[in-house]
């Protein structure tokens, strides 16, 4: 009986012993995930580890996947405009420095903090209803125009994720869904930019 209750006595201590390590646990990060070979189906053409590359509308978009997910489109001539587009998560604007300001836009404000070097020039790209409907329907933005490149960020595939999450899409299927998406964006942001300038010629899709 003594050997019975001693048993019981490490069987429960071994118990408290679990729940007190599964209580003090912290949740593991996901890791990161790779492009799968699917991207060649997309259009893109692998030319080294991590790194891929396509045409879109004849404008070279290059993919890299080693340290999260990156497309930077190479645009047809240098601009002097910058803009950055990240997510508000709560933050109050004065933490993201100079350059910061309000659209106007209720929808854009309430979800986005903005900024640029030359604000005003920045409203028409802003307003542009394929731009903002673009911008608002992906999960997760982090996007900069500076200089001749426009490049979006999805450092922990943040937007990847959600759509395996969320929708139940296989892999495959969401990583064309985000590829695609990130396609529509650069596409509708050359439009505004280069629309009035008869110097540039976007070809058709």
């Amino acid at each position: 009986m003594v050997a019975g209750v001693l048993l019981g006595a490490a069987a429960l201590a071994a118990a408290a012993l679990i729940i007190v390590s599964n209580k003090g646990a912290q949740p593991v990060e996901a890791e990161p995930v790779q492009a799968t070979s699917g991207l060649a189906e997309l259009g893109y053409l692998k030319v080294a580890e991590h790194k891929w590359t396509k045409s879109i509308r004849g404008i070279k978009l290059d993919f890299d996947d080693e340290e999260g997910w990156k497309w930077t489109a190479q645009l047809p001539r240098y601009g002097v405009l910058q803009l950055r587009i990240v997510e508000r998560e709560g933050r109050g604007m004065s933490s993201f420095g100079q350059g910061t300001f309000l659209t106007q836009d209720p929808d854009l404000d309430r979800r986005f903090v903005v900024s640029s070097d030359r604000p005003s020039h920045t409203l028409g790209l802003l307003c542009d209803q394929t731009v903002k409907r673009l911008l608002l329907k992906l999960p997760h933005v982090n996007l900069e125009l500076h200089g001749d490149e426009l490049v979006i960020y999805d450092e922990k595939q943040d937007n990847f994720r959600h759509l395996c999450t969320a929708t139940g899409r296989s892999e495959r299927e969401a990583e064309a869904q985000v590829h695609d998406h990130i396609n529509r964006i650069v596409v509708s942001v050359l439009r505004v930019l280069y629309e009035s300038s008869p110097s540039v010629v976007l070809e058709a899709l």
